[in-house]
């Protein structure tokens, strides 16, 4: 449910879905073929959504209220660091200047939210047998 109560998205197996708060459909988007199930996050004041499991299993950064997407998430593979993961979890820092994705290979992601910048790839432990880090409480 978004921050001012307006809209839900809906997680699902194949596809995340945008309703209003009265249950009239916005729209579908579905499954890039990544194993990863979708995991549907609004920022703290509902400008943004992110939805992991998207664009070749990167995040994406998304209008709440159409899901179109506003910029493209800078892909380490961007910078010639090599990445064997993939994001299952996002969150949104409390003042929205950041945002986080946990991937699948014990690495945290941090970028920049206006610009899509990567502004940091965090190393951690592998946790539940390879399944790297399960999911992003919150970030400062």
């Amino acid at each position: 449910i978004s921050p001012d109560g307006m809209f839900v998205l809906i997680e699902g197996r194949d596809s995340v879905q945008l309703f209003t708060n009265n249950g009239v459909f916005i729209k579908q988007l579905s499954r890039d073929g990544s194993e990863i199930e979708y995991h549907a996050e609004y920022s703290p004041t509902g400008k943004y959504s992110s939805i992991s499991g998207m664009d070749d299993a990167w995040p994406s950064m998304l209008d709440s209220k159409t899901l179109v997407p506003l910029i493209k998430l800078q892909n380490a593979k961007d910078e010639n660091i090599y990445v064997e993961t993939e994001i299952k979890d996002v969150t949104f820092s409390p003042d929205e200047k950041t945002f986080a994705g946990a991937g699948t290979s014990g690495k945290m992601y941090v970028w920049d939210t206006k610009t899509g910048r990567l502004l940091h790839i965090l190393e951690g432990r592998k946790l539940c047998h390879g399944k790297g880090v399960q999911r992003v409480i919150q970030i400062l």
